[in-house]
C-alpha cells in the first residue's frame, strides 16, 4: 500500500480477523432471524405476520445495503445517540475491550444481517409453506 507504506498482503491480513468477525455476526443475525420468522410465517400463510414480514422482506430486498447503513447511522448514532457511528473502539481508549468492540459491532452487523435476512426468510417461508401444504 502506497498510503500505509506496507505490503498490501500485510494490511489485508492485519484486518482479516475483524472482517471475519463482522461477517460471521451478520450471517448469524440473518440466519437466526430469517429462519425464525420464515417458520412462523409459514405456519399461518396469509396471516398478519406472514403479510407484514413478507412486505418488509420485499422492501428490504429492494433497498441497497449502503442506504440501510446510512439510515441506521443517522437514526441510532446521530439522532438517538445509542450506538457509535464508526470505528472499532473508542478513539480516546488505549486498550481494546470486549464491551467497546461489541458496541461498535452492533450497528454494522445488524445492517449487514438485516440486508441479507430477506433471502433466508423468503426461502424458509416458501419451503415451510410447501411442506405444510403436502398431503399427509
Amino acid at each position: 500500500s502506497s498510503v500505509m507504506r506496507q505490503p498490501v498482503a500485510d494490511v489485508i491480513a492485519e484486518r482479516m480477523g475483524w472482517s471475519v468477525l463482522l461477517a460471521a455476526s451478520a450471517f448469524l443475525i440473518a440466519i437466526l432471524l430469517g429462519t425464525g420468522l420464515g417458520v412462523l410465517a409459514a405456519r399461518r400463510p396469509g396471516g398478519w405476520l406472514d403479510r407484514g414480514v413478507s412486505s418488509a422482506a420485499y422492501t428490504l430486498e429492494a433497498a441497497p445495503a449502503f442506504w440501510l447503513g446510512l439510515l441506521a447511522i443517522w437514526l441510532f448514532a446521530l439522532k438517538l445517540d445509542l450506538l457509535p457511528a464508526g470505528g472499532l473502539t473508542d478513539a480516546a481508549s488505549e486498550t481494546v475491550t470486549f464491551g467497546q468492540v461489541a458496541s461498535h459491532l452492533v450497528l454494522p452487523a445488524a445492517v449487514l444481517g438485516i440486508s441479507q435476512l430477506p433471502w433466508f426468510f423468503l426461502y424458509v417461508r416458501q419451503g415451510g409453506t410447501d411442506a405444510l401444504a403436502e398431503d399427509p
